[in-house]
């Protein structure tokens, strides 16, 4: 009864946990974002097919996820046509067209200002990694979910700021 919305990445189980209980799902905008950067070819330019394509698309997408409505309608579109191009690789056209179909998933942060959703899941992934640093060394797992309980609830605040605006 507690919970309204949660943060995660693209995982098909957490979407249907999401949608049987009528929760919010905001899906993690960075690890979408990181995919297709890995796709640029910046790494390798010379190795890399139609490149301009590929920044077109990333443009938009930042577009897509972080303007407001009408901005975000023509990014939308803009990306529809740019995953029909030929010249589209398969995997980016298909990160595409699921930001496009998720997209009440990817903006539920600005579709739930009320709930102050944020756009990464940066705070739980710092968290896990500061008891994975901490739980190194013990020997069995029952010691390690004593001890992530402790820790966390040990914790004053774990505090997440939601989405604050660029201005």
């Amino acid at each position: 009864a507690r919970i309204d919305g949660f943060i995660s990445d693209d995982l098909a189980g957490l979407r249907r946990v999401a949608d049987e209980h009528g929760w919010i799902h905001q899906l993690c905008q960075f690890h979408l974002m990181k995919e297709v950067y890995r796709r640029l070819g910046r790494r390798r330019p010379n190795h890399t097919s139609h490149r301009d394509l590929r920044e077109r698309i990333y443009a938009h997408l930042r577009v897509f996820l972080r303007e407001d409505d009408d901005l975000a309608a023509s990014a939308s579109a803009a990306l529809h046509q740019l995953a029909q191009d030929p010249r589209c690789p398969t995997k980016l056209r298909q990160i595409v067209r699921t930001a496009l179909r998720q997209e009440h998933r990817y903006r539920a942060y600005r579709q739930h200002p009320h709930l102050t959703l944020p756009t990464t899941t940066g705070m739980m992934e710092s968290l896990g990694a500061q008891i994975r640093k901490r739980t190194q060394k013990l020997n069995s797992p029952a010691s390690v979910e004593r001890w992530a309980r402790a820790y966390v609830r040990y914790q004053k605040q774990m505090r997440c700021n939601g989405y604050i605006p660029q201005k």
